[in-house]
Protein backbone atom coordinates (compact mmCIF):
# COMPACT_ATOMS: atom_id res chain seq x y z
CA UNK A 1 0.00 0.00 0.00
CA UNK A 2 3.13 2.47 0.72
CA UNK A 3 4.41 1.69 -2.51
CA UNK A 4 0.87 2.68 -4.34
CA UNK A 5 0.94 5.71 -2.06
CA UNK A 6 4.44 6.99 -3.28
CA UNK A 7 3.97 5.98 -7.27
CA UNK A 8 0.40 7.83 -7.07
CA UNK A 9 1.83 10.80 -5.40
CA UNK A 10 4.55 11.22 -7.98
CA UNK A 11 2.42 10.23 -11.07
CA UNK A 12 -0.75 12.24 -9.85
CA UNK A 13 1.15 15.26 -8.40
CA UNK A 14 4.20 15.42 -10.68
CA UNK A 15 4.07 19.64 -11.51
CA UNK A 16 1.72 20.85 -8.62
CA UNK A 17 3.78 19.94 -5.83
CA UNK A 18 7.59 20.23 -5.89
CA UNK A 19 10.22 17.15 -7.18
CA UNK A 20 11.81 17.98 -4.04
CA UNK A 21 9.20 17.13 -2.15
CA UNK A 22 7.97 13.97 -4.12
CA UNK A 23 11.29 12.35 -5.26
CA UNK A 24 13.20 13.02 -1.92
CA UNK A 25 10.71 13.92 1.07
CA UNK A 26 8.73 11.07 0.68
CA UNK A 27 9.91 7.73 0.24
CA UNK A 28 7.90 4.42 0.57
CA UNK A 29 9.47 3.35 4.01
CA UNK A 30 8.43 6.87 5.56
CA UNK A 31 4.39 6.26 3.78
CA UNK A 32 5.02 2.43 5.44
CA UNK A 33 5.81 3.85 9.10
CA UNK A 34 3.16 6.96 8.81
CA UNK A 35 0.35 4.24 7.31
CA UNK A 36 1.47 1.93 9.94
CA UNK A 37 0.34 4.33 12.81
CA UNK A 38 -2.82 4.84 11.82
CA UNK A 39 -4.20 1.93 10.03
CA UNK A 40 -7.36 0.96 11.16
CA UNK A 41 -6.79 2.77 14.27
CA UNK A 42 -10.45 3.71 15.93
CA UNK A 43 -9.96 7.12 13.71
CA UNK A 44 -8.94 5.74 10.80
CA UNK A 45 -10.47 2.94 8.83
CA UNK A 46 -9.10 1.97 5.54
CA UNK A 47 -11.14 -0.22 2.85
CA UNK A 48 -8.20 -2.23 0.85
CA UNK A 49 -9.16 -3.31 -3.07
CA UNK A 50 -7.37 -6.67 -3.13
CA UNK A 51 -8.28 -9.29 -5.30
CA UNK A 52 -5.34 -11.66 -4.67
CA UNK A 53 -3.35 -8.05 -5.74
CA UNK A 54 -3.88 -4.60 -3.46
CA UNK A 55 -4.92 -2.66 -6.27
CA UNK A 56 -6.56 0.26 -4.24
CA UNK A 57 -7.12 1.72 -0.94
CA UNK A 58 -9.45 4.44 0.80
CA UNK A 59 -8.75 5.74 4.04
CA UNK A 60 -11.33 7.51 5.64
CA UNK A 61 -12.88 8.52 9.18
CA UNK A 62 -15.24 11.40 10.54
CA UNK A 63 -14.26 14.62 9.03
CA UNK A 64 -14.15 17.47 12.40
CA UNK A 65 -15.15 20.28 10.30
CA UNK A 66 -16.40 23.18 12.16
CA UNK A 67 -18.85 24.25 8.99
CA UNK A 68 -20.01 21.03 8.44
CA UNK A 69 -20.38 18.73 12.31
CA UNK A 70 -21.32 16.28 11.00
CA UNK A 71 -19.58 15.35 7.73
CA UNK A 72 -17.65 12.28 6.70
CA UNK A 73 -14.06 12.63 5.36
CA UNK A 74 -12.74 10.87 2.28
CA UNK A 75 -9.46 10.96 3.47
CA UNK A 76 -7.20 9.34 0.67
CA UNK A 77 -7.93 6.96 -2.14
CA UNK A 78 -5.23 5.28 -4.12
CA UNK A 79 -5.37 3.30 -6.99
CA UNK A 80 -2.60 1.37 -8.63
CA UNK A 81 -1.70 3.38 -12.24
CA UNK A 82 -1.66 0.40 -14.11
CA UNK A 83 -5.41 -0.62 -12.71
CA UNK A 84 -7.44 2.94 -13.02
CA UNK A 85 -10.11 3.03 -14.95
CA UNK A 86 -11.06 -0.53 -14.34
CA UNK A 87 -13.75 0.94 -11.53
CA UNK A 88 -11.52 0.09 -8.48
CA UNK A 89 -11.65 3.97 -7.74
CA UNK A 90 -15.49 3.75 -7.83
CA UNK A 91 -15.71 0.05 -5.73
CA UNK A 92 -14.05 1.83 -2.97
CA UNK A 93 -15.87 4.86 -3.21
CA UNK A 94 -19.29 3.52 -2.99
CA UNK A 95 -17.69 1.40 0.12
CA UNK A 96 -16.77 4.16 2.18
CA UNK A 97 -20.05 5.98 1.64
CA UNK A 98 -22.11 3.12 2.49
CA UNK A 99 -19.76 2.71 5.94
CA UNK A 100 -20.59 6.36 6.35
CA UNK A 101 -24.07 6.28 5.93
CA UNK A 102 -24.52 3.26 8.10
CA UNK A 103 -22.68 5.20 10.83
CA UNK A 104 -25.34 8.22 10.78
CA UNK A 105 -23.56 10.55 8.30
CA UNK A 106 -24.92 12.46 5.97
CA UNK A 107 -22.21 14.14 4.20
CA UNK A 108 -18.91 13.22 2.77
CA UNK A 109 -16.19 15.67 1.75
CA UNK A 110 -13.14 15.14 -0.18
CA UNK A 111 -10.02 17.46 0.37
CA UNK A 112 -7.65 17.87 -3.27
CA UNK A 113 -5.15 19.61 -4.64
CA UNK A 114 -6.97 22.44 -6.55
CA UNK A 115 -4.97 22.20 -9.55
CA UNK A 116 -5.48 17.73 -9.42
CA UNK A 117 -7.84 17.84 -12.29
CA UNK A 118 -8.22 14.16 -12.59
CA UNK A 119 -9.08 13.54 -9.26
CA UNK A 120 -11.51 16.35 -9.25
CA UNK A 121 -13.66 15.21 -12.95
CA UNK A 122 -13.55 11.48 -10.11
CA UNK A 123 -14.85 13.34 -7.47
CA UNK A 124 -17.41 14.99 -9.50
CA UNK A 125 -18.48 11.63 -11.13
CA UNK A 126 -19.16 10.17 -8.21
CA UNK A 127 -21.40 13.33 -7.08
CA UNK A 128 -18.95 15.67 -5.27
CA UNK A 129 -19.15 19.76 -5.53
CA UNK A 130 -16.81 22.18 -5.00
CA UNK A 131 -18.14 24.09 -1.78
CA UNK A 132 -15.76 26.49 -1.46
CA UNK A 133 -13.52 24.66 1.12
CA UNK A 134 -9.80 26.26 0.28
CA UNK A 135 -6.79 26.52 2.25
CA UNK A 136 -2.94 26.55 1.46
CA UNK A 137 -0.65 23.85 2.47
CA UNK A 138 2.79 24.89 2.83
CA UNK A 139 4.24 21.59 3.62
CA UNK A 140 3.59 21.16 -0.16
CA UNK A 141 3.45 25.03 -1.43
CA UNK A 142 0.01 24.02 -2.87
CA UNK A 143 -3.11 25.08 -2.46
CA UNK A 144 -6.37 22.52 -1.66
CA UNK A 145 -9.94 22.64 -1.96
CA UNK A 146 -12.88 20.79 -0.36
CA UNK A 147 -15.80 18.66 -1.87
CA UNK A 148 -18.60 17.88 -0.96
CA UNK A 149 -21.57 15.53 -1.64
CA UNK A 150 -25.17 15.48 0.22
CA UNK A 151 -25.88 11.38 0.58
Amino acid sequence: MAEINVFCWRTAYRGIISDEYLFNKRSVLGTMENMGKRLNTPEFETDIFDDGIIKGFATHHPAGEKDIPRAYDLMAIYVEPPFKGLGIGSELIRSVEEKAQGKGFGTMIVWTLEKNDGAIRFYEKHGYARDGGKEHWDVWGAEIIRLRKEM
